[in-house]
């Protein structure tokens, strides 16, 4: 089985629409992923390692939520920086993803994390 492990905000870092919010995955690396200090030491991340993630199930959480209307230049304009993010609240032992964190990582399997995966509004 190959583990997949995913940097995860557990606090909205502003109230801004386009910034990153509680839930957000922030990166996806292999297994054993050499995190720096700060994504390892940070309150504000969990690191959080699933078992036999999907390259879909990935690319879904990396998503951003654009813009139907294109900016002057034909881009779309960043409504979101995620368009899906984890539902923590609805995870099994929630408490383990309450700020400030308590551990550094935690491990799902791959049906755990896509029964808290949701689609923002």
């Amino acid at each position: 089985m190959e583990l997949t492990e995913l940097l995860v905000r557990l606090i909205d870092r502003s109230a801004a629409g386009d910034d990153s919010k509680r839930g957000d995955v922030i990166a996806i690396h292999p297994g054993g992923h050499e995190w720096s200090e700060a994504e390892r030491t940070n309150p504000d991340w969990i690191i959080i390692k699933v078992v036999s993630l999907l390259g879909t199930d990935a690319a879904v959480m990396l998503t951003p939520k654009l813009s139907k209307i294109l900016s002057a230049t034909g881009d779309p304009f960043l409504l979101r920086r995620r368009e899906w993010a984890l539902d923590l609240d609805a995870a099994p032992a929630p408490k383990r993803f309450a700020w400030p964190r308590t551990a550094q990582s935690v491990t799902m399997i791959r049906a755990t994390l896509v029964s808290i995966l949701r689609q923002k509004g």
